[in-house]
């Protein structure tokens, strides 16, 4: 009895998975559609930007097609394109803004040098008076 109803069973596991694979398909998709929204609001260009559009057409193709596996490699790569062009240029921001901070450090450390030069000499200008 358990046999004839084997074949429906695997049926319906591979019919859910077929499902799942469009789920996470679409699901890919929209993340990176939604990310592609965001670096074009910054208006960030570059390579890894230009790379992540090419994936995320071909991403949207490979959907239509019905080749969901294709479809949600290409989201997820075109995805984490998006992030890394988000990320280095965030790290560029932070690295300008870092060098600035330092800069302004040493202009810092050298005027402190030049006060403590200042003061010794007044010091010594007064021991050498009394």
């Amino acid at each position: 009895m358990n046999l004839k109803f084997l074949p429906f069973g695997v049926a319906a596991a591979f019919l859910m998975g077929c499902a799942g694979s469009n789920y996470h398909a679409d699901k890919a998709l929209g993340t990176a559609n939604a990310q592609k929204n965001y670096v074009e609001e910054t208006q960030l260009s570059s390579d890894l930007v230009t790379n992540g559009n090419a994936k995320l057409a071909e991403a949207e193709k490979f959907k239509e097609e019905g080749k969901q596996t294709e479809a949600l490699a290409l989201a997820q790569e075109s995805s984490l394109d998006y992030r890394l062009a988000l990320a280095e240029e965030e790290y560029k921001a932070v690295k300008s803004q870092s060098d600035k901070v330092e800069m302004e450090l040493k202009g810092d450390v050298e005027r402190k040098l030049l006060y403590q030069n200042i003061l010794e000499q007044e010091n010594s200008n007064k021991e050498g008076g009394k």
